[in-house]
């Protein structure tokens, strides 16, 4: 279980003061949260303590993929956070609504559109 001490003691080294925080109720992972302070609010994402090198790994490929310009989650930890006895990254917060409640005309076909892009993009990163 995640306690709000554990996550303020992690986010106080990026000088991130946490109010509170709540499970997210959507996504693909069961370990989301949404974690808001003053001024922003955040996502962290938490993976089991066996997935350290793997956390690492994602960080450090997004970090990559966003070097020319913002264009997936951009972690603001270069680090692995430990939470509690579980690691993670965590990033800002943006709006928006997921794919399965998106009300949008041609869905598939615009989210192909987008993933495209993407990979145009990332294509000699790795």
């Amino acid at each position: 279980m995640v306690l709000l001490s554990d996550i303020k003691g992690e986010l106080e080294k990026y000088s991130i003061n946490i109010n509170s925080f709540a499970k997210f109720s959507g996504g693909t992972s069961a370990n989301t949260y949404i974690l808001k302070s003053n001024n922003n609010k955040y996502i962290l994402k938490l993976y089991n303590l066996s997935d350290k090198k793997r956390v690492k790994y994602l960080i450090n490929c997004l970090k990559k993929v966003n070097q020319k310009g913002i264009i997936a989650i951009d972690p603001i930890n270069s680090k692995v956070l430990e939470v509690g006895k579980e690691v993670g990254y965590f990033y800002e917060f943006f709006p928006g609504e997921s794919y399965d409640k998106c009300r949008i005309q041609n869905k598939l076909f615009s989210f192909g559109k987008i993933v495209g892009k993407f990979s145009n993009q990332t294509k000699n990163i790795f």
